[in-house]
């Protein structure tokens, strides 16, 4: 609570300080254009660019930028967003704003109150500067203070969402396990509840087919580890058992923890040693994952299966919640807060202005387009335009004819005419920014297609849009939510802010202690270092030696601090 108060203490004083007017070139009579029409206004941009993703020049949302906000874009794509970061601040050859780059807190706080690069964007949420993002903080009193600095200081935007249906697969944190519900058919099984009959089922699985791999990935592609792990009563989706999490209400870093992470090794021992995983586990990377599971060789797999498998995905349902000796409450970890009302999330890292930008109110402005009271402006980024405003607006540019909405609130693009090939479509041609690494208001994202699509005239008049089971990204929300939703447990703060002497004394000792995990969690994992209760004690101890308590000790603090 003191934390909150010093925060809100710092933002009063930092929106307090004068700023410079706007630009006279910013059009503040309407949302459209940002810029008045006979100024030329350029953004450098630098956009993550994922494995199937469009090329900018391909894109609808930039040429929509160009055309409708009146501001030309020079974007750049990576498709290696922490090596494309890290010179790019070696260097200071910047761009004016990064979007979709994944800045942690302690990179905001590096390159921001450190470095001096980033931009300390606190002062600028003001009516005038940014009325959209301004408008929502005002309505939620603790959003500037949870994206804020130990100093009160900004460095990059929220994205918000709550966690309905449709988006509730975005905040389980990457936690995500599918079971091949034909293969649970042939062998008789019903979903297992608990994780020894987990177990036993994997083994059937291979007794019924030799050649299947019952628990697919790898160590770097779709890791399994964390569904062990949290039926232990982790509260994580690191697979290694490196990020702070909650077990029975204490925080703990899993690999260090004797009490069970000891247990969890050796279960991961035999299964390695029974083919139940990949016998390369820790060298398989994702392309080759991939293609075991394109040709249908897994039982259950950490990712959906659509991508892979696009005219069987039906098969795969999504396991649920298990027990087992160490845990008896079925639980699944969420980013979300107040899941008993709104279910909130907040991600941050998603947009960050550089000390490069010399036109920072255009920049800010461009974001605030993304905070829209009813989450229409996150819509169109994220789908694209609707069929009739392609036709009477013109702002199809040669991609895309739009998108349509039946009364049963089934939709699809005229470009495919096929729920199935929309996620293909979207991601190849319509949205530049990944909703969940970016920014902006989807605190409407369910229901806002409704709207833009004329079937409501009031965003508190949508209905529950009913997803549809034959759209493959569809189908695993909908087996993800009727399975976990109701076992949604808030994880661990995904959002810490340490100060810059902590975040380096906290950077020293990863180093050391990540990189021993690792290289022991292999060894024992493979049996080129026994899993006995001697060599785990002597594993233990080299941890302590290296520092873990110390380490545990500044996120046990800071937890304690925040909620208690």
């Amino acid at each position: 609570m003191k934390r909150l108060l010093v925060l809100f203490l710092a933002l009063m004083l930092l929106t307090s300080c004068a700023l410079a007017d706007l630009p006279e070139y910013i059009n503040t009579e309407s949302d459209m254009p940002i810029i008045k029409e006979g100024y030329d206004v350029t953004l450098k941009i630098v956009a993550r660019q994922n494995a199937g993703w469009g090329n900018a020049e391909d894109i609808w949302f930039w040429k929509y930028v160009e055309d409708q906000m009146n501001i030309n874009v020079d974007v750049i794509q990576t498709q290696d967003a922490e090596t494309y970061k890290s010179l790019a601040f070696a260097s200071n050859e910047l761009p004016d704003i990064f979007v979709g780059c994944g800045f942690g807190t302690s990179e905001l706080v590096k390159y921001g109150e450190l470095e001096g690069q980033l931009v300390d964007l606190a002062p600028y949420i003001t009516e005038e500067y940014m009325p959209n993002l301004y408008a929502m903080s005002e309505k939620m009193p603790d959003l500037l203070s949870k994206i804020s600095t130990a100093e009160g200081k900004i460095f990059s935007l929220p994205f918000v969402e709550n966690g309905d249906l449709r988006s509730i697969a975005c905040h389980t944190a990457g936690a995500r396990f599918f079971i091949n519900t034909k293969r649970l058919e042939a062998i008789g099984r019903e979903q297992p509840e608990t994780l020894e009959e987990m177990i036993d089922t994997l083994y059937a699985l291979k007794e019924e087919d030799e050649n299947v791999i019952p628990l697919g990935g790898s160590a770097v592609a779709y890791n399994p580890g964390s569904m062990i792990l949290i039926s232990m009563g982790y509260l994580t989706t690191d697979s290694w058992g490196l990020t702070p999490c909650l077990r029975n209400g204490e925080v703990v870093i899993p690999a260090g923890d004797r009490e069970v992470f000891g247990e969890y090794l050796k279960i991961m021992n035999q299964l390695h040693k029974d083919g139940i995983i990949e016998s390369d586990f820790f060298t398989m990377d994702r392309n080759a994952v991939d293609a075991r599971m394109a040709e249908n060789q897994y039982g259950l797999l950490g990712n959906v299966a659509y991508t892979t498998l696009p005219d069987t995905f039906a098969d795969w349902w999504h396991i649920n919640p298990l027990t087992s000796e160490w845990n008896d409450t079925k639980m699944w970890p969420t980013t979300c807060i107040n899941l008993d009302s709104t279910a909130l999330s907040y991600t941050v890292g998603g947009f960050v202005v550089t000390s490069a930008c010399k036109d920072i109110a255009t920049a800010l402005r461009f974001a605030d387009w993304f905070y829209d009271a009813n989450s229409e402006h996150f819509g169109l980024s994220w789908w694209g335009p609707t069929a009739q405003m392609v036709e009477e607006q013109d702002i199809g540019y040669g991609i895309t004819k739009g998108w349509v909405m039946n009364e049963n609130l089934q939709d699809y693009y005229l470009d495919t005419n096929d729920p199935t090939q929309d996620y293909q479509f979207r991601y190849e041609h319509i949205f530049a920014i990944h909703s969940g690494s970016g920014l902006g208001n989807g605190m409407y994202s369910a229901p806002v297609k409704q709207l833009m699509a004329g079937l409501i005239d009031d965003i508190d008049k949508a209905t529950i849009a009913q997803l549809n089971p034959d759209n493959g990204d569809d189908h695993y929300r909908i087996s993800e939510a009727a399975q976990v939703r109701k076992y949604l447990v808030t994880m661990y703060p995904h959002i810490v802010f340490f100060s810059a002497e902590d975040n380096i004394t906290i950077s020293d000792y990863k180093v050391l202690i990540n990189d021993y995990v690792k290289e022991e969690t292999a060894k024992f994992v493979t049996g080129l270092r026994p899993v006995t209760d001697a060599e785990l004690d002597s594993y233990f101890n080299a941890l302590e030696g290296l520092g873990i308590q110390e380490l545990l000790a500044f996120y046990a603090d800071y937890y304690e601090a925040l909620y208690k």
